[in-house]
């Protein structure tokens, strides 16, 4: 029997944290299986809840339990290895990128980190344009509501259809 390639992240939501593996599906790249996700749900098995704000220890009890999330209510995605890289692109497939410090803000949270632009574009059209899928940042520095500590993450995806105002971040 084929075993199933499988990512563990942690999930953000609005007041939560939920640390869970995602079947992989045929894909190589965790941006690649939430961006064709059919439907409005995720599937995934659940490995520990937390406190959205925090970065510290989850509650788990062992087990692994399946539970599905609303894609909507996801407001970024944290991969806890990067297990999930396939073979690098072919020089066809890769362009050269733009890296931009950008803050991104989502319901009181707010980013401070890398994107990674084809081409410099109003920021009123990539916004539409990511409004639909998850967007890689790297080098993330999140700033949960009300003051928490920072949480510090290398690399996560952004839901797009959640951001409330993107900008340039002051040198």
């Amino acid at each position: 029997m084929e075993s199933i390639m499988t990512t563990t992240v942690d999930l953000y939501l609005t007041n939560s944290r939920l640390r869970a593996e995602i079947p992989m599906l045929a894909f190589t790249r965790l941006s690649d299986v939430l961006n064709n996700i059919p439907g409005m749900f995720l599937h995934a098995a659940l490995l520990g809840t937390g406190d959205a704000s925090s970065g510290g220890a989850l509650a788990a009890d062992g087990l692994k339990r399946d539970f599905v999330v609303r894609l909507q209510d996801l407001l970024f995605v944290c991969p806890l290895a990067d297990g999930t890289s396939g073979p690098p692109p072919s020089s066809a497939e890769r362009r050269d990128r733009l890296q931009q410090r950008m803050v991104l803000q989502l319901d009181g949270w707010r980013i401070s980190g890398s994107l990674h632009l084809v081409d410099h574009v109003r920021w009123v059209d990539f916004a539409t344009s990511v409004n639909t899928r998850f967007i890689a940042v790297t080098e993330a520095v999140i700033g949960p509501p009300g003051g928490a500590e920072p949480i510090v993450c290398p690399f996560l995806l952004v839901n797009g259809a959640r951001l409330s105002a993107i900008y340039e971040q002051a040198a």
